[in-house]
């Protein structure tokens, strides 16, 4: 009888356990929780508000603790009053806090928290006892809440600003600009400091061991949940394979079945998917197969059946092309194998057929993506080249003339500065090439510069190019001849041709020798127009003529009278020519000169 007595009383208080549990929570996640559908957000808002709530409970354990300091005589009335009144503030702070985190701005209320609270302890420190003041332990809530809630970076900058304010204080203390309003006097300090420490380590271990369990709890609810997603799918996995063990034949690839003689004994619907026949056509003709191949395929796929028979009891795959029904090509993954019986004897061929298409195109595509990388890496590689080289040479040239010249000005020496200004309009003109280049080159690399055709005169523009470069070509005694119609009209990029002549013309004299010649040419057929750029100069080797037009060969030679080049001024033309549908090529033997050619259509 008293067994069961106390058994009943067991379950009365374990049910009146659970009630009060129950209520706890359903309170505790009433006051807690924050209106936000991102699940991060949530678990954070959550988490403030808790905190909050211990930051209330903290409030009022240090009003407490001051308040204890009058029965037992620690410091005087005023200064226990005052520093009783200054917590009180935080209470309405922490449930103005709440309240935000509650309507969704938890990073404001988190971030206004931290920054009012950190003002406040240092404003007490500074108030009650200043650089002995107990207040600088509770600094160690508030780092402790911007670390878990925010960044652990906020943790190291309140730090530094804990140091920063402490230095600032006992600096102004050593200059007798500063004293503490109010002070609680050792005993007091000893009390407080005690008291401060204990409650601060609580509330740490306390939020740890919050954190903590928190997690555990959400690891068990985890596993909970994946257990029992596990039974589903092994539910569902063996319904599966009741359900379909019967039409295990019926898959999505296309299956079949041939005999010794080569006729099909099965072929599976699938078929009619790939190739727009059905199963009973190839059942008919057992050479559809074959004959839907791709004439370029065919003969591979005849090799490969014949290798299939030959080879019992070894895996043969290939992959081919067939047309379907309505004209489409389209790539297969054959697979097939001999089947033989348990006497070794020959009993026909099971095949596999897999429509791969789409894997074919993401393939090419993908090879075309990286061939597009490559080129953009290459174009990178050779910016970041003419920017920390090129560039820079012309400019140290003119910045070092310059110094010179404006020297010997100042000392009224005039002799030989023409030369310097000769150097200097020389390098200048040289960056200014370089400049157009690069330009023009980022301009048609982002897809600034549009393509704009309209009917043109190329006869005038060879002459401007002409007469611009005159000075260059006088300078070293080079003659440079036209032959060219009277009229030559064709419907192109004004912009463009220019700056494929001004770079092809320019380069002529770059690496002709003094005293050479250079000819200018065009040629008019009835859909194109061909202009030719022939000079006597150095010429340029074979093995080099296949690296001039390429981002990602490196080809750079100095001229004649050792003008700098980068290479990227024919790059340029390359891509020029071919927006225009054309084509640009050279014909050089080293030692002997070059020919620059560019074809474009007239219309």
């Amino acid at each position: 009888m008293f067994e069961e007595t106390g058994s009943k009383h067991i379950v009365f208080m374990k049910s009146i356990n659970n009630k009060i549990q129950a209520w706890f929570i359903t309170n505790w996640n009433r006051l807690t929780d924050v209106k936000v559908s991102d699940a991060e957000a949530l678990r954070l808002g959550r988490l403030f508000n808790t905190l909050m709530l211990i930051s209330v409970g903290i409030v009022i354990t240090l009003i407490t603790a001051f308040l204890m300091m009058i029965p037992l005589g620690f410091s005087n009335g005023i200064t226990i009053y005052v520093a009783t009144a200054f917590p009180f503030f935080f209470i309405p702070l922490s449930v103005f806090c709440m309240i935000q985190a509650k309507q969704g701005h938890i990073r404001f209320s988190i971030a206004l928290y931290v920054w009012i609270n950190f003002i406040g302890i240092s404003l007490a420190a500074w108030l009650f006892d200043g650089m002995l003041s107990p207040a600088w332990l509770l600094f160690i809530w508030t780092i402790t809440i911007a670390g878990t809630l925010l960044r652990p970076a906020y943790s190291l900058w309140m730090t530094v600003g804990v140091v920063a304010d402490y230095l600032v204080l006992i600096l102004l203390y050593e200059l007798n600009m500063y004293r503490p309003l109010f002070t609680f006097g050792g005993p007091g300090r000893d009390y407080l400091n005690i008291s401060f420490l204990l409650i601060m380590l609580l509330s740490t271990v306390g939020i740890l061991t919050f954190l903590n369990m928190r997690s555990l709890r959400d690891s068990i609810l985890k596993l909970h949940k994946e257990i029992a997603e596990h039974k589903k799918t092994a539910i569902a996995l063996n319904e599966s394979r009741e359900k379909y063990r019967t039409v295990a034949d019926f898959t999505y690839d296309w299956e079949y079945w041939l005999d010794t003689n080569g006729n099909y004994i099965y072929v599976s619907p699938s078929c009619e998917r790939i190739t727009g026949y059905d199963s009973n056509e190839f059942l008919k003709d057992p050479d559809l197969l074959v004959s839907i191949t791709h004439p370029e395929d065919r003969k591979l796929f005849s090799q490969h059946l014949h290798d299939a028979v030959t080879s019992i009891g070894k895996v043969e795959t290939l992959d081919f092309r067939i047309l379907t029904r309505s004209g489409e090509e389209r790539w297969i993954s054959h697979t097939c194998q001999p089947v033989a019986g348990s006497d070794g004897k020959w009993l026909g061929r099971r095949g596999t057929n897999r429509d791969i298409t789409e894997r074919r195109i993401a393939v090419n595509t993908l090879k075309e993506n990286e061939s597009r990388l490559r080129e953009i890496n290459a174009t990178k590689d050779k910016f970041f080249s003419i920017i920390a080289h090129d560039l820079k040479n012309p400019f140290n040239s003119i910045l070092g003339f310059s110094e010179l010249l404006v020297e010997q000005i100042r000392q009224k020496d005039y002799e030989g500065i023409d030369k310097y200004t000769e150097f200097i309009q020389h390098s200048s003109r040289q960056a200014m090439d370089l400049l157009m280049n690069l330009l023009e080159w980022s301009r048609s690399q982002t897809g600034i510069m549009e393509f704009n055709p309209e009917y043109i005169e190329i006869v005038d523009l060879i002459n401007e190019v002409v007469k611009l470069s005159a000075d260059s070509a006088r300078q070293k005694s080079i003659v440079i001849s036209k032959v060219l119609p009277q009229i030559a009209t064709v419907l192109a990029d004004k912009a463009m041709i220019n700056t494929i002549l001004r770079n092809l013309i320019f380069n002529a004299v770059k690496f002709t020798n003094q005293g050479g010649k250079i000819i200018v040419s065009v040629e008019q057929k009835k859909n194109e127009l061909t202009v030719c750029i022939s000079d006597n100069g150095v010429g340029i080797k074979k093995g080099d003529i296949c690296k001039l037009f390429r981002i990602d060969e490196t080809y750079s030679t100095t001229g004649t009278c050792n003008e700098k080049g980068t290479g990227l001024g024919l790059i340029l033309c390359k891509e020029f020519v071919e927006k225009h549908k054309g084509k640009i090529w050279v014909d050089s033997e080293e030692g002997k000169g070059s020919k620059f050619f560019f074809m474009i259509p007239k219309i």
